[in-house]
């Protein structure tokens, strides 16, 4: 360094000792995060000078904590990033609820403990290849919240967490709270062992929340229903159904299974609005069972589950596929894809229009499950568990091959699709939707009712090309050919020939 340079430092380290003799600070074992926060708050300088003049101080501290002569993580206390107010709480703070009361009966970890998390939360973060910013804002909340425990002499807690989180809300804003918030609770998971989740755990994320007097009794209903081995998706309904029920229960006040009557299920049917007659008659027919199951236990009347009716008017709808400028919109992009976003869209889109392929069998699709050798993709379905095997077209073929060399991010996930947002795992089927939905929007088309648009299409282009039945239901996965009635009525072609002349019959007048 230059003569100059080791001046200012000798100028700036000084001030510095100046001020902590006035503290009283005799030696380095008494130099506390604290006492730092006291030095800062009294340096009364330009704000110029003061940046300047700490950044040298930041320098000695560091050179301390490498020797071990202080704690770890002091020199942050002088960062212009990390608030006082937030990681040094006053007496009357401190003494105020839940602080004491965290600190003396929750059972706390050694702050050394939530050290070792920060470094496995940045190799974690590393390793995942989250960007820099995204990476720095991370750390930044949980070094925020290491000096808060430093600063406070408090062990560490998830429970004391979610406190300090709470308690700052406020003077955050909405992406710093979440940004911050899940820093730590991915140290949380790290420190537990536990797999990484995609979601904040803390989150009570549940639509519907039941008085627990009421929901022991699903509780121990659903576990009666996971032995007749449903699908998690079978008795997430069932969970969702009678949760919906037993929410309208709660509502007028009961707490007591055994004070349901007929009239309480009636009055709960009258006002279940549900946007198909269809969806309104799937759930009842679950409550029904879900009472039913009560009446076996005696904790209802026998015929209580007949007060709900079972059955409703069904109604049939014509089918809806894409029309010919939508089709042509999403060819044309298959032709001529620029970003790796519309390479992704094409090879999903093209598994949907091309094969006909389900959104939550497409997002969940292995490498595994396609033979390149045969040009054939074989999966087992989510829906039906139904193993198929498909023949790929050599659109579908150029289109995943497009993705998986030029857009996919690296990974060493079994998934072919994958988030381009790091850590860079596999998504849900609403990825489909929005695909098809860019497609229509660059087009300037309306948009679709839904992925499974594509789907429908693809079953109606192969009945209006004469495929025999059995061969569709054999590419769509279905088990006979009865769901492919409602494709009847898309097949123009056909109908027009069902149309009945009016030779013969003789009229006069306006009226038939």
């Amino acid at each position: 360094m230059s003569l100059t340079t080791l001046s200012n430092y000798e100028v700036s380290l000084s001030c510095f000792f100046i001020r902590l003799d006035l503290e009283t600070v005799k030696n380095t074992s008494q130099l506390t995060h604290k006492a730092i926060i006291r030095y800062s708050a009294a340096d009364e300088t330009p704000e110029l000078s003061k940046r300047n003049r700490n950044s040298d101080v930041k320098s000695f501290l560091k050179y301390l904590e490498k020797l071990g002569l202080v704690k770890p993580t002091i020199h942050l206390v002088l960062e212009p990033s990390f608030q006082n107010e937030a990681i040094l709480l006053d007496p009357i703070q401190y003494n105020a609820y839940p602080w004491k009361v965290l600190s003396v009966k929750r059972r706390t970890e050694p702050i050394a403990v939530y050290e070792q998390g920060v470094a496995k939360l940045e190799e974690y973060l590393t390793k995942c290849s989250y960007s820099q910013n995204h990476k720095k804002a991370l750390i930044h909340g949980a070094t925020e919240f290491e000096l808060f425990l430093y600063c406070n002499d408090m062990g560490y807690s998830i429970g004391i967490a979610d406190e300090w989180m709470e308690s700052r809300r406020h003077f955050w804003s909405k992406s710093e709270y979440y940004s911050n918030l899940r820093a730590v609770h991915l140290i949380h998971e790290l420190l537990m062992g536990k797999p990484i989740s995609p979601f904040f755990p803390h989150v009570d994320r549940r639509k519907y929340h039941i008085n627990e007097n009421l929901e022991h009794h699903l509780l121990d209903y659903i576990e009666y229903r996971k032995h007749e081995c449903l699908k998690p998706s079978s008795i997430s309904m069932i969970h969702s159904s009678c949760c919906r029920f037993l929410g309208f229960v709660e509502s007028l006040g009961i707490r007591d299974i055994s004070e349901l009557t007929p009239q309480i299920v009636k009055d709960f049917n009258l006002q279940d609005h549900h946007a198909t007659i269809g969806g309104k008659q799937a759930y009842n027919a679950r409550i029904r069972n879900f009472l039913f199951f009560l009446a076996t236990k005696n904790l209802v009347p026998m015929s209580l589950h007949l007060a709900l009716p079972a059955m409703a008017a069904r109604k049939d709808r014509i089918i809806t596929v894409l029309g010919l400028e939508q089709q042509t919109a999403i060819e044309a992009q298959f032709n001529n894809p620029r970003t790796k976003m519309e390479k992704r869209d094409n090879a999903l889109v093209a598994l949907g229009y091309d094969l006909g392929i389900r959104g939550i069998d497409i997002v969940a699709l292995q490498f595994s499950h396609i033979d390149w050798d045969k040009e054939i993709i074989r999966f087992r379905q989510q829906k039906t568990g139904v193993w198929t095997t498909i023949p790929f077209t050599v659109n579908v073929g150029n289109a995943l091959y497009a993705y998986i060399t030029e857009a996919r991010p690296e990974s060493d996930s079994p998934y072919v699709f994958l988030s381009f947002k790091a850590p860079h795992g596999n998504m849900g089927s609403s990825v489909c939707r929005d695909s098809i939905g860019r497609i229509m929007k660059n087009a300037e088309l309306a948009p679709c009712t839904g992925f499974h648009i594509t789907r429908k299409t693809f079953a109606s282009k192969l009945l209006m090309a004469g495929t025999p039945f059995s061969t569709i239901s054999d590419l769509l996965g279905h088990s006979d050919n009865t769901t492919l009635k409602v494709y009847l009525a898309s097949n123009e072609p056909e109908i027009r020939q069902c149309a009945m002349t009016l030779q013969g019959i003789e009229y006069q007048g306006g009226l038939l």
